[in-house]
């Protein structure tokens, strides 16, 4: 154990606990996990084998930097904590019933820009071709072959620059051989089709966050089925685009992080600030631990964010995604709310409706379609809100491909039901909003709905006794209660529980202005399905009317 307390992996664990470097609270809590694990391994399934460790940095002293201020330093000496935890975590962790199995099968690296990052893929993958039995098959994959290459070319960079083991490797256009044990590397693009046969040891996924689909994923996952000590890398930065599936693997390793999900084969390291963080340098840090240990890393940030503040536009939204590792849904200016602006009004706790006077909106579209129900209420100045969303039985699958959003999974944690086979019952939506009252404990004192597609349904809510108000769906009735939920979001005095498909709509949303430059949003003009966000400000209406009467105001801070 003297051994791993003396590498620069445990003490970038012991310099996180101890608040030397500024880390969100997921990097925190895995350090903490890390720093637990090995002084009490005794207790688990697994032990830290100080054997590989040594051979691992080994390695690490035979591959020299290619290019930037550290060329020719081997990677031993210039590679910083957070790379040597990282490495050391994959390879080093097994299993007490299986010694020659690892514990982590994947292994998730979000992080910012300028990060070393590739060369973070690039030392992974000869770590592989050193270590693993004889013809294993490692891939490298992207969403582009240009983009494959990239990592592909810095392990070629790597391999080349350090005399120590270049004479080891048989180095060709399309493929590395070790000549040690004929391993091979390959780059893949996400052509994923072509990859079906191949046995995959170990792959590593770059710039995951840009792809359209998880297919290369699911590819190079289906490859690895025979092999004993699989391991899958997933390594990308945030993207202008919050649809895509490695939000989808982060969100997930946040959860394992938390505790609120048992798997012991994924190790994560998720780079980016806390969610409720201002926009300060030091917070910028979380995303960059590489920067944070440079002499010039907190001025080269504070150098690019005001460039960004001064230009706007495009160049704010690419300096967040790629220095501070945010999902933004497109260029400022163009969406409606910014996701990471709402997440920000995300709970923690589930919220007590009992006894609240609630409205609701309705959004009830054509029968193939999304339908939507959100119920709002006022509670110590802030407002709640829960949405839910309506599909067809029948139309879960082609949805779910067209649309890019995994609706099982968003129907597994209720915030969507499938009813009706191939088309969407109102009758289940009807009963559903019935029994709101009973479930919740809610008094609802009036459901707004748009007349299109609605109204039988109103007409049998009104006939149960419930108040029903019909909402024109112009830019002169919409633009009040819009503004007010922007108003609302952007001063955390608005809040929902988890909800991952209302994150998705948001994110999608887009809006336009009329000839008075009312501000609205439009279905037509937005990214995809947004009836969660129509349905809410249906109800932000009906409340909003209640709240002006009640002398309710929003300050912007």
């Amino acid at each position: 154990m003297n051994f791993i307390k003396s590498t620069l992996g445990y003490e970038y664990a012991v310099d996180v606990i101890n608040g030397k470097f500024t880390t969100n609270k997921y990097i925190q809590k895995i350090c903490k996990k890390f720093l637990y694990e090995i002084d009490h391994q005794e207790e688990l399934n697994y032990f830290f084998c100080e054997a590989t460790a040594k051979k691992i940095i080994g390695i690490m002293s035979l591959i020299n930097f290619a290019t930037g201020a550290v060329a020719g330093m081997s990677l031993k000496d210039a590679c910083v904590g957070y790379q040597y935890f990282l490495i050391l975590n994959i390879f080093c962790w097994k299993r007490k019933d299986n010694p020659t199995k690892r514990r982590y099968e994947i292994a998730i690296l979000w992080i910012a820009r300028k990060n070393s990052k590739s060369v973070n893929a690039g030392l992974i993958m000869i770590i592989l071709m050193f270590l693993e039995p004889k013809y294993s098959e490692f891939y490298l994959g992207a969403n582009t072959r240009e983009q494959a290459k990239i990592v592909y070319a810095e392990t070629r960079k790597l391999i080349e620059s350090s005399p120590f083991i270049r004479d080891k490797f048989d180095i060709k256009r399309d493929v590395i051989t070790c000549k040690l044990n004929q391993n091979t590397l390959k780059a893949l693009s996400s052509d994923y089709n072509t990859t079906d046969g191949l046995r995959v040891c170990g792959a590593c996924i770059d710039e995951v966050g840009a792809a359209k689909d998880g297919g290369l994923i699911e590819s190079m996952t289906s490859g690895m089925l025979s092999v004993q000590n699989r391991l899958l890398i997933l390594i990308s930065t945030s993207y202008p685009n919050t649809q895509n599936p490695f939000l989808e693997y982060t969100e997930y390793a946040k959860k394992v992080i938390d505790g609120l999900v048992e798997d012991e084969k994924m190790f994560a390291m998720l780079y980016s600030m806390d969610e409720k963080d201002e926009m300060t340098v030091d917070n910028f840090i979380k995303a960059n631990p590489l920067q944070a240990v440079l002499p010039e890393g907190k001025e080269y940030l504070e150098s690019e964010y005001k460039k960004a503040l001064e230009m706007g536009g495009a160049k704010l939204t690419s300096f967040k995604c790629k220095h501070l590792n945010l999902w933004m849904d497109g260029v400022e200016g163009e969406i409606y709310i910014p996701t990471d602006d709402l997440k920000k009004c995300k709970l923690t706790e589930p919220f007590d409706w009992t006894g609240q006077e609630v409205y609701l909106g309705i959004d009830l579209a054509m029968t193939t379609d999304n339908c939507s129900v959100s119920m709002v209420c006022e509670h110590n100045g802030i407002v709640y809100a829960k949405s839910w969303a309506f599909i067809p039985l029948d139309k879960i699958e082609e949805k779910t491909r067209l649309e890019k959003v995994d609706y099982r999974a968003m129907i597994r944690n209720g915030y969507c039901f499938s009813c009706g086979e191939g088309v969407v019952d109102y009758l289940f939506i009807e009963n559903f909003i019935m029994e709101l009252e009973e479930k919740y404990g809610v008094y609802v004192m009036g459901v707004g709905y748009d007349r299109y597609n609605c109204m039988s349904t109103a007409q049998k809510l009104n006939q149960a006794g419930y108040e029903t108000i019909e909402i024109k769906q112009h830019s002169s009735i919409l633009h009040s209660p819009t503004k007010l939920l922007e108003e609302l979001i952007l001063t955390k005095m608005f809040a929902y529980e988890p909800n991952r498909l209302l994150e998705i709509n948001f994110a999608n949303a887009r809006c336009l202005y009329d000839t008075n430059l009312n501000r609205y949003v439009n279905k037509r003009k937005s990214n995809g399905k947004i009836d969660m966000v129509v349905s809410l400000i249906n109800a932000m209406k009906l409340l909003e009317d209640v709240l002006i009467q009640e002398e309710f105001t929003v300050q912007i801070i």
